[in-house]
C-alpha cells in the first residue's frame, strides 16, 4: 500500500528493496538535518498551517522527557515553565494547533512575545517569516502598497472570531508591534478585516 500511495505521488513506478542492515554496532539514533528551518517556519506562519503546528510540538516532544514519546502536554508544559514565565498575563493553552476555541491568550501578552522575537532574531529574518501584506500568506490581498510590504503578521480565524499580529512599518520607519483580537463578532469578516486595516493604516501615517 505505501508504495502505491508513493508511486501514485510521484507519478512513476516504484519498487521495493531488500533491506540490508548493517552489522551490529549498537543501537543508535541518529538526526538526518535537511532543509534550513526557516522553510518549516515560513510554511506554518504565513498560511497558517495549524496541523504543521501540532506536527512541530510533537517533534518537540522527543527532545524533552522521555525520548520518542509524542506528548503535545508535555512540550506546552515545559513552554510554560520555561520559556514563557516573563508574560504579562497567564497562557491558557490545550493543543499546538490553534484550533482549539479552549485556548485563551491576551492580546497584551501576544505583543509581548512579539517584542522578545524582535529582541532574539534579526529584524530582517524574523519578517520573513511571516505573511506580508500585498505580498504572500494569508496577507497578500490586505495593505497593498507599491512601495513594498509595510505590514508583516499572523492570523487567526475562527467563527466569529478574527484575529491578527505582527509588525507595521510607520512611514517615519519605526517598527511597531501590534496585536487585535476581534472575539464573537456578529458583522461579516469582511467588515472586520477593513476596520482592523483602516485602524493599521491611522497608526502607520501617525506614528
Amino acid at each position: 500500500l505505501m508504495l502505491r500511495l508513493l508511486g501514485d505521488t510521484l507519478r512513476r513506478a516504484t519498487s521495493n528493496a531488500i533491506w540490508r542492515p548493517r552489522p551490529a554496532q549498537g543501537d543508535s539514533i541518529r538526526t538526518l538535518y535537511g532543509l534550513r528551518v526557516d522553510s518549516l517556519y515560513r510554511r506554518m506562519l504565513r498560511v497558517s498551517d495549524n496541523f504543521l503546528a501540532e506536527q512541530l510540538l510533537l517533534m518537540c516532544s522527543t527532545k524533552i522527557g522521555r525520548r520518542d514519546s509524542l506528548s503535545t502536554g508535555r512540550v506546552i508544559r515545559y513552554a510554560r515553565k520555561n520559556l514563557l514565565t516573563t508574560l504579562p498575563d497567564p497562557v491558557v493553552w490545550v493543543d499546538g494547533s490553534g484550533l482549539s476555541r479552549l485556548n485563551l491568550i491576551t492580546p497584551r501578552t501576544l505583543t509581548c512575545l512579539l517584542l522578545k522575537l524582535h529582541q532574539e532574531l534579526p529584524e530582517r529574518r524574523l519578517l520573513s517569516l511571516l505573511a506580508a501584506g500585498g505580498g504572500q500568506g494569508t496577507l497578500r490581498k490586505r495593505y497593498h502598497d507599491a512601495a513594498g510590504p509595510w505590514v508583516w503578521g499572523k492570523t487567526g480565524t475562527l467563527s466569529n472570531n478574527l484575529n491578527v499580529c505582527g509588525y507595521l512599518r510607520t512611514k517615519s520607519g519605526r517598527l511597531v508591534a501590534f496585536s487585535f483580537m476581534n472575539n464573537n463578532h456578529v458583522a461579516e469578516s469582511g467588515a472586520m478585516r477593513n476596520e482592523v486595516e483602516r485602524v493599521l493604516a491611522q497608526v502607520r501615517a501617525r506614528l
